[in-house]
């Protein structure tokens, strides 16, 4: 298959042109086809860092953003609900929210409000029951004292439940 100089880029081109004019290929074509390959890994390099850049931010936003939702969202993820939780533990150095909707992991971190002390945290739920505990500096995993239900853990303690409707919170 034979390409004609004008359907190539400029550096190819290039590199054509210096083989068809010398007799003896020599530096000046190794350097020429040297750079043409530079260049092309660069510009290949480049994208596969963009995509991976791009890749990471959407796993960050779709992973990561759904447990970490900022306080003061006004719309929640299709089939989800906003629900904010408000707990009090004026001692506490961090407040995290655990539960069924998050793997039990304890990813929902509170903010507090300087003014009052409370700690508040809004996350996405879809409608159903979940259990959570508030998880207190890490290491303290407590009960929620404004839950209106709480539910055996199968361990001897009881977890919060919180029932999501379609409209939002139906129980908490």
């Amino acid at each position: 298959m034979t390409h004609e100089p004008e359907q190539l880029g400029a550096a190819h081109r290039d590199l054509i042109r210096l083989v068809l004019d010398d007799d003896r290929p020599g530096r000046g074509v190794d350097r020429a086809v040297m750079a043409v390959l530079r260049d092309r890994q660069r510009a290949r390099r480049w994208r596969t860092q963009a995509w991976l850049a791009a890749a990471a931010g959407l796993m960050v936003t779709l992973g990561l953003g759904v447990w970490l939702w900022p306080d003061g969202v006004t719309e929640a993820p299709s089939g989800t609900i906003l629900v904010q939780f408000e707990f009090t533990a004026p001692d506490a150095e961090r407040v995290q929210l655990a539960g069924s909707f998050t793997a039990w992991q304890p990813t929902a971190e509170f903010t507090r409000h300087p003014a009052t002390g409370v700690w508040r945290v809004t996350v996405p739920l879809a409608p159903g029951e979940h259990e959570y505990l508030v998880v207190l500096d890490g290491a303290r995993w407590v009960p929620d004292p404004a839950a209106h239900a709480l539910v055996d853990d199968g361990f001897g303690q009881a977890n919060s439940l919180i029932v999501v409707g379609p409209r939002g919170v139906v129980r908490s």
